[in-house]
């Protein structure tokens, strides 16, 4: 994908309508900033699994707390 908007980046520096050139940056703008939220996305994602079994965890430990120690 990088290469992709290296490509456009270079083709709308060589281009003389500024209003194509600009459509073309908007858009590799766009693109780029998915690119970034993807990737905070996906380690969001990743932090939340791990909370999620750190949750389990404790939860199991407690449980098993709670039978050896009664409620």
């Amino acid at each position: 994908m990088q290469h992709l908007t290296d490509r456009l980046r270079l083709m709308a520096e060589q281009m003389t309508d500024m209003e194509d050139a600009r459509t073309i940056m908007y858009a590799v703008n766009h693109i780029e900033a998915a690119r970034a939220w993807k990737i905070r996305w996906a380690e969001a994602d990743e932090k939340l699994h791990k909370l999620h079994a750190m949750y389990d965890k404790l939860l199991r430990e407690y449980n098993e707390y709670r039978k050896q120690h009664g409620d």
